[in-house]
């Protein structure tokens, strides 16, 4: 005797599942049809919504004899490869970690620039008020950008995050506050 099969449809693919005899096929539960969706697809099984009969297959723990399920049966199935909500908010909040990174290092080298023009200009005897308001003006520019960073850094949402992601936000923060700090005590020079 041929073993018998429920057709999986997911998107534009299809699967076969088979069964050794009608006994396995109806006691075969709705969860343990999910685990082989799983498989196949590698769509969580958690993520999967199974629809057949015209009827969603929402309690994980009837069988497929419950939903009228028999030899060559066609399930349909929904579900998305996105890992899952965690997961995909920890992506998202790496990558903008990483985008915020290089800001972090323009900005160090902008305001070594600025104190270097600063020190420069404060050996000298004389100086122009002139000089003196434009390099304030500039070092408020590189304090509106360091702000910047901050609130961007501030729109991450990290308590559900692992610890390795909140550590790193927290040091990019301390990080931006300390030029911030140091942006300070070289305009009070001025």
């Amino acid at each position: 005797m041929a073993p018998l099969t429920i057709e999986l449809k997911w998107s534009s693919k299809r699967f076969t599942f088979q069964f050794e005899d009608e006994n396995e096929l109806e006691k075969t539960t709705v969860r343990e049809l999910k685990a082989k969706c799983q498989k196949v697809t590698e769509v969580k099984s958690d993520f999967i919504k199974l629809l057949a009969n015209g009827a969603v297959m929402r309690n994980d723990e009837m069988t497929l004899a419950d939903y009228n399920i028999r030899d060559r049966a066609k399930v349909m199935m929904m579900g998305s490869l996105q890992k899952n909500k965690k997961e995909s908010h920890e992506q998202e909040v790496l990558i903008k970690l990483q985008s915020i990174r290089p800001k972090i290092g323009r900005a160090l080298a902008a305001l070594e620039d600025y104190q270097l023009t600063v020190e420069g200009y404060l050996v000298k005897a004389e100086r122009d008020v002139k000089k003196t308001e434009r390099l304030l003006y500039h070092g408020r520019g590189l304090g509106e950008e360091l702000m910047q960073i901050l609130m961007q850094l501030d729109t991450l949402l990290c308590e559900s995050l692992s610890q390795a992601i909140r550590q790193e936000r927290k040091d990019n923060v301390n990080t931006v506050q300390g030029l911030l700090d140091r942006l300070d005590n070289i305009k009070r020079k001025l």
